[in-house]
């Protein structure tokens, strides 16, 4: 993809102004055991909206990056706090959008 000239110098722009998002299937219930908390729903569109997966800087955002991270390593087990539940169900997406088996997740009590 070819970037826009910038005006002040008349050439491409190295950092893009926008991000790209994550578009969730409103009113779709997320589900998962979770082996801290017992079973999980969150429904898509309430619980959580479209959430950033490419930063505007460049970066990809915490949510990709760990999806991306753990199927690389394959890591089987993810032990993190009760903060994160949400997260969980937004990921739990990317893993099925890009056809990946997520691990088991345990989350701490708060």
């Amino acid at each position: 993809m070819e970037r826009a000239p910038s005006p002040e110098l008349g050439t491409p722009n190295p950092k893009p102004k926008w991000s790209w998002r994550f578009r969730v299937p409103d009113g779709e219930s997320v589900s998962f055991v979770d082996g801290g908390m017992g079973q999980q729903s969150f429904v898509a569109g309430k619980d959580f909206g479209d959430f950033v997966v490419w930063r505007h800087d460049g970066i990809p955002s915490y949510q990709l990056a760990v999806v991306v991270d753990d199927a690389a390593m394959r890591i089987t087990e993810v032990v993190r706090g009760c903060d994160l539940l949400v997260s969980t169900a937004r990921q739990q997406l990317l893993y099925r959008a890009l056809g990946l088996t997520p691990p088991a997740f345990y989350h701490c009590r708060c």
